[in-house]
This record gives C-alpha cells, sequence and structure tokens, in this order.
C-alpha cells in the first residue's frame, strides 16, 4: 500500500475547505487532486525526472482534451491522435491546439519552450540540470509563471507546467465537441443545377 503524503493530504484538505467541488461536474475532484499529486512528484523528482514526467503529463492531457474535442468514433480518434497518426507528436497536438483555438500565443510559447527543455533532458546522456546553458535560458524565458517567489529555473518550469495544465483541466472538464458537418442535400444541388442548366440554354438560344 502506497504510504500517504501528510503535506499532500494537508494540501487536499485545504482545496477541499476552498473549492466547492459538489458544485462541478464528476470528475473534477479527481482531476484536481491528481494534478497536485504530480506537482508534488516533480519537487521530489531529480532534474530529468521532472523534465520528462511534466512534458510526459502535459501531453497526456492535451491528448485527452483533443480526443473529447474531435469528431470520430475510438477508432478513427486512433488512427488520427495515435502515435503513428498526423497527430501522434506532442509538437503537432500543440500546433492543432493553437490553430483552433485551445491555447493563446503565451500558451505556445511556453509549451514549446517546456518541449524543447524535455528534448535537452531526453536527449543529452550527461549529468545535466536546470541551470544547464541550454535550459536555463528557456525556464528564464518562460511567461506563464502563476506563483510568486519562483526565482529557480526548476520552479518557474514547475510554475509555467501547471499554469498549462489548469488550462488544460479546464478545456477538458468542459467537455465540449465540434460539430459535425451536416451531410449535403444531394437531390436539392441537382435541382439547383438543373434549373441554372436551362436557364444558361435559353439565354444562349436567345442570342443567337
Amino acid at each position: 500500500m502506497k504510504k500517504k503524503d501528510p503535506l499532500l493530504e494537508i494540501q487536499k484538505r485545504v482545496f477541499e475547505d476552498i473549492i466547492p467541488f459538489e458544485k462541478f461536474p464528476e470528475g473534477v475532484k479527481d482531476l484536481v487532486f491528481e494534478g497536485m499529486e504530480i506537482r508534488r512528484e516533480l519537487t521530489k523528482e531529480s532534474n530529468r525526472g521532472c523534465a520528462l514526467l511534466a512534458s510526459a503529463y502535459l501531453d497526456y492531457m492535451l491528448e485527452s482534451v483533443l480526443r473529447k474535442r474531435l469528431i470520430g468514433s475510438k477508432n478513427h480518434l486512433d488512427m488520427v491522435i495515435g502515435f503513428t497518426g498526423p497527430l501522434g507528436t506532442f509538437s503537432s497536438r500543440i500546433l492543432l491546439a493553437h490553430s483552433i483555438g485551445l491555447f493563446s500565443n503565451l500558451h505556445v510559447f511556453d509549451i514549446q519552450s517546456i518541449r524543447k527543455i524535455r528534448n535537452e533532458f531526453g536527449h543529452n546522456p550527461s549529468i545535466i540540470d536546470f541551470e544547464h546553458p541550454k535550459i536555463k535560458p528557456l525556464c528564464l524565458g518562460l511567461k506563464l509563471i502563476g506563483r510568486e517567489g519562483c526565482e529557480t529555473s526548476k520552479s518557474k518550469f514547475i510554475s509555467s507546467v501547471f499554469f498549462i495544465l489548469g488550462t488544460l483541466n479546464g478545456l477538458f472538464i468542459k467537455e465540449e465537441k465540434f460539430k459535425p458537418h451536416r451531410e449535403p442535400e444531394i437531390e436539392k444541388t441537382k435541382e439547383g443545377v438543373t434549373k441554372m442548366m436551362a436557364l444558361f440554354n435559353e439565354y444562349l438560344k436567345e442570342s443567337k
């Protein structure tokens, strides 16, 4: 049995006292608490583990939001969003999220920076941290810092991650689907074309 984290349990109690979870859709409380647990894990992880876990969780939540928004059966969405699909990468999902209005410019800037930080940690075999010359400037450039006192590169990284995660949680809770395009009315189209051609032929005869 997993040992409970005393600090995390206190944080959960505070949130339960402040947030009226009973007024929100079912599952919101679990989603918020899951995010709190991820945040605690990030603070305890190594630098590399923090970067990889944070970006993986953002990617997972972004995929979850897109699956709730996009139209199609599970099999269809698996082909679109799955590993080999056109939206099978973190980068492609970010670009789509911006194009369909889920992300602002600042969201895109920060999440792309987070993705680049992940790549630096993931592709560099050396022991590196958030103060590495290639990583620190990316952290210091992050815009979505929602907490006071974030002075270190790692704290700025985590703050931006959870600002974006809050946005994704809000989008996930809304459960809005895009509306499918209505089926074309073929017979009406045929009638319109027939009338147009008849009128064209009539005018053609008059012009001779």
